[in-house]
């Protein structure tokens, strides 16, 4: 089995024919990812189950992705790692991103090669056993 498929992706796209693009890339390097629609919805997702990698969309309905870093990362610690990927690669954007949390950034239209390379860089070499799971997105959407 490729070492690929014990590490857990996240994908936080709204828009479906970037979620089916991202997808298929992802299944050729060899991963498999879950999807979701918005910010809110990854918080409810790492209630459950812990990702190592949450690839995120910045214009979202309900939470955009810059909401949704900044209660990641105030929420889990040190959590998972977090890609933005975004088609406003502007400075102004990348600094936003990143004083967010965000570890990386990508440009849309996705590239395999970029993407390939951008997991590698935040994927963690041992996985991470620790559930880390706290209550959050109830609290919220309460």
């Amino acid at each position: 089995m490729n070492k690929n498929h014990t590490k857990n992706i996240i994908l936080a796209e709204d828009e479906p024919l970037n979620q089916k693009i991202a997808v298929s890339m992802l299944k050729k390097l060899g991963y498999h990812v879950s999807v979701v629609s918005n910010g809110l919805e990854v918080l409810h997702a790492l209630e459950n189950q812990f990702y190592d990698l949450v690839l995120m969309d910045i214009q979202m309905p309900v939470m955009n992705g810059i909401e949704a870093i900044e209660l990641i990362r105030k929420r889990w610690s040190p959590g998972p790692k977090i890609v933005v990927v975004t088609a406003f690669a502007l400075d102004s954007c990348c600094e936003l991103c990143f004083d967010a949390g965000a570890d990386d950034l990508l440009a849309k239209p996705l590239k395999r090669d970029e993407l390939k390379a951008a997991i590698e860089r935040n994927m963690p070499s041992i996985p991470n056993t620790s559930t880390g799971i706290q209550p959050l997105a109830s609290e919220l959407s309460a």
